[in-house]
């Protein structure tokens, strides 16, 4: 499974990345989660105080909704 993550600013410009390879197959759910997990990395490396995540799968805007709201001010 190859997984990235890739941090904007508004204008689109690239702030900082991120990219891995793990042998294993997991279902779409779990790489999301690896993806958004690296993306909290990257983040917090660059002492981004706002941020927006966008996601592929629609389980994180339904069903996890509420706990990645929690994870977020946690992180602020």
């Amino acid at each position: 499974m190859g997984y990235g993550a890739i941090v904007r600013d508004s204008d689109c410009f690239v702030l900082g990345r991120s990219k891995s390879f793990k042998e294993t197959a997991i279902d779409v759910e779990w790489a999301e989660l690896i993806s958004f997990e690296e993306n909290v990395k990257v983040v917090g490396d660059l002492n981004i105080s706002k941020v927006v995540f966008e996601f592929e799968v629609p389980i994180w805007s339904t069903g996890l909704k509420r706990e990645v709201g929690t994870l977020l001010s946690w992180c602020n």
